[in-house]
């Protein structure tokens, strides 16, 4: 082989590109931006709920609480009046933390919602309506608007009304047994109705009684004589 041919051929190994082999994956880089991209994904997702929420937060804050004094009759009952029984059978069928719960209850969100329609748009309102009345009530407050703006069923709206056309008395004189039966009546007033259905208001009777004496309301031996009568 000539001279040159020899130089020439140990100038192109001498200048040959590097071999790179393949570039090493750095796990830690790629967690670091895959947890940038959620995010940035997830400050746009909770923007998007703000501005989709935001009117009804301030629907709810626009709502004057007085208007739960407003009862759509006048035979309303003041707290005082109502016998303990009562309200620990309504407390027992509805909402047994309701003297613990620090937040929205389902008392409280039961009493939101007889301000609004049930359509999608109330519903959100109202979920942020319980909290301005757990936050601005307090438990009496609530319990007694509760009370009294609910419907029992029959055209009946709050307890007094509901045990003069039941029972033919106030509330004041309610017996323990027909504190259940009214209770028992919140959740389908129309379909536990004791006027129509009397055996399905009598087993909703029966599953307050049972509530109430889980709860220390009252004895075994006064459920067990309670759920012996008929609805009365």
């Amino acid at each position: 082989m000539c001279q040159g041919c020899v130089e020439i051929e140990s100038q192109m190994t001498l200048s040959a590109p590097p071999q790179h082999g393949k570039p090493k994956f750095n796990l830690g880089r790629a967690l670091q931006i895959l947890g940038l991209i959620l995010l940035v994904g997830a400050v746009a997702f909770g923007v998007k709920v703000y501005l989709h929420l935001r009117p009804y937060y301030d629907e709810a804050q626009a709502v004057d609480l007085s208007k739960f004094r407003e009862y759509a009759h006048q035979d309303a009952i003041a707290l005082e009046k109502v016998p303990r029984h009562m309200i620990d059978a309504v407390v027992a069928a509805e909402d047994p933390q309701f003297f613990e719960s620090e937040g929205p209850s389902t008392i409280s969100q039961q009493l939101a919602r007889t301000n609004h329609v049930r359509s999608y748009r109330g519903m959100l309102v109202n979920v942020f309506l319980a909290y301005r009345i757990v936050r601005n009530l307090s438990k009496a407050q609530i319990i007694e608007m509760y009370l009294n703006r609910t419907y029992f069923g029959s055209g009946y709206y709050g307890i007094n009304d509901a045990s003069k056309g039941y029972f033919g008395k106030a509330a004041s004189g309610i017996s323990i047994d027909q504190a259940a039966t009214l209770a028992g009546l919140i959740r389908s007033p129309d379909a536990l109705s004791p006027i129509n259905h009397p055996e399905a208001c009598k087993a909703a009777r029966d599953h307050v009684l049972a509530r109430m004496e889980e709860q220390k309301m009252i004895t075994e031996e006064t459920k067990d004589r309670l759920v012996a009568l008929p609805v009365r």
